[in-house]
C-alpha cells in the first residue's frame, strides 16, 4: 500500500475523530463509499449519521505549479425522512410538511458542518504535517436517493493540499 494512501487514511480518521469529540450527540463513521440503506441508518441514535470518506486525488500540475497533490474528503450527513403517504388522518400535505421538517433539522446539522470551514471557523486551521486545508469546494443534496429512498444524503466536499509535495523540489 502506497504510503501517500496511508496519509490520507490517517487524515480521514483524524478528521472524523476531531467531528466526533465536536458532535458528541451524533454518530459519526468512516467508509469507502457512502451506501448506507434507510433500514441501516434507522438502527443509529436520532436515524441519523455523520461519515467521513477520502474522495479524488489530483496533482495541480499548471504552469508555474510545485506539482502539488491535491486530495478530497468527503463528509456526509445521512438521514431517513418520513415516507410520503396518506393514513391515520394525516394527509400528504401533513406528511410534506412533517418530512420539511425532518430535512430542515439535517439541513442545520450540515450547515453546522459547514460552519467549522467557513473562513473564521476550527476546521480551517486543521491540517497536520501532512495535508494543508485548500477549500471547500462544495455541497450537494441527492434529490435521486432523497425521492427514491426517502434518505437524505448531503455531501460536503473538502480539499487539502499535500503538504509532503512541498517539501520534496
Amino acid at each position: 500500500m502506497s504510503p501517500h494512501y496511508r496519509r490520507r487514511a490517517r487524515f480521514r480518521d483524524n478528521l472524523a475523530a476531531l467531528l466526533q469529540s465536536g458532535f458528541e450527540n451524533e454518530t459519526v463513521e468512516t467508509c469507502v463509499i457512502v451506501d448506507f440503506t434507510r433500514e441501516e441508518i434507522a438502527t443509529y441514535e436520532n436515524k441519523r449519521l455523520i461519515v467521513v470518506r477520502n474522495g479524488t486525488q489530483a496533482i495541480d500540475a499548471s504552469e508555474g505549479a510545485a506539482n502539488e497533490r491535491i486530495i478530497t474528503v468527503e463528509v456526509a450527513v445521512l438521514g431517513i425522512l418520513s415516507p410520503l403517504k396518506q393514513d391515520a388522518g394525516k394527509t400528504k400535505r401533513d406528511y410534506r410538511q412533517q418530512r420539511k421538517e425532518e430535512a430542515d433539522e439535517l439541513d442545520a446539522l450540515t450547515q453546522e458542518i459547514i460552519e467549522l470551514w467557513s473562513p473564521m471557523g476550527q476546521m480551517t486551521e486543521l491540517g497536520s504535517e501532512d495535508f494543508a486545508f485548500q477549500s471547500l469546494d462544495s455541497v450537494t443534496l441527492d434529490v435521486d436517493r432523497l425521492y427514491n429512498s426517502n434518505v437524505y444524503l448531503s455531501l460536503i466536499r473538502l480539499s487539502y493540499r499535500d503538504t509532503l509535495d512541498r517539501a520534496t523540489p
